[in-house]
């Protein structure tokens, strides 16, 4: 029993200690992998809040292992429950901070410059007929 919460609370400061990191030197930092298909918008807001969130994980370890001793398994379901939302809300403030990127490419796409530095809608003309007649 003693080794099941002592392995709690191993688990419990590495999230923690993962989430200090993200805080304070972003979150590329936790990300390296993925840096050439994935990068984020807003590296210090986005490691801030995935930080935060994996403080409350392993905080929410720590209690587990300690309240596991007195309570049992009714715990570490209820734990299990809480930590399935917060792996949940690390996806989607990802998922947040990506859409910031989206937004960007779609207003950006629908804009055509013509010859003369001139931005147009893309619907507002044929564009291959204005390189024709020129």
């Amino acid at each position: 029993m003693w080794i099941e919460t002592g392995i709690g609370l191993i688990i419990g400061v590495f999230l923690i200690w993962i989430g200090y990191i993200a805080r304070t030197k972003g979150i590329s930092s936790l990300l390296a992998g993925f840096w050439i298909t994935w990068e984020p918008v807003n590296n210090e807001k986005l490691g801030n809040r995935v930080g935060i969130l994996f403080i409350i994980l392993g905080v929410l370890a720590i209690l587990t292992a300690i309240f596991t001793i007195w309570f049992g398994a009714v715990v570490g379901k209820i734990s299990a429950i809480l930590a399935l939302i917060d792996a949940i809300m690390i996806f989607i403030v990802i998922g947040l901070d990506q859409m910031g990127r989206w937004k960007k490419c779609f207003y950006f796409k629908s804009f055509n410059f013509n010859e003369n530095k001139e931005l147009h809608p893309e619907g507002s003309g044929d564009r291959t007929k204005e390189i024709e007649k020129n």
